[in-house]
């Protein structure tokens, strides 16, 4: 079960690329290591469990990966560690399988 955002947020989110426009009035920044990121408080994904060996790891975010020249990659951020992200590539949800 997802909290925190809900479906048609996510879809917008990864497979739609609008990952920045709801937080646009937040200016506040962090540095990963892939680059420096908007930190986005307003829509968090919550995992109730956390993830595979990261149990205390409950609460990311999605957003645009901050090098041009990676654009068709998403960032999972963690909200709990800074210093913890995931690449992500969002597959198109209209893809046919033939």
């Amino acid at each position: 079960m997802m909290m925190g955002a809900a479906v048609s947020q996510l879809e917008k989110m990864v497979f739609f690329g609008n990952t920045d426009s709801e937080d646009s009035e937040n200016p506040e920044r962090i540095q990963t290591r892939f680059g420096e990121i908007p930190l986005k408080k307003n829509y968090p994904l919550s995992f109730p469990r956390g993830l595979l060996g990261m149990p205390d790891k409950r609460s990311f975010f999605i957003t645009n990966f901050p090098s041009k020249k990676l654009q068709k990659f998403k960032l999972l951020q963690s909200l709990d560690d800074y210093t913890l992200s995931f690449i992500t590539l969002p597959v198109d949800i209209h893809n046919s399988v033939g």
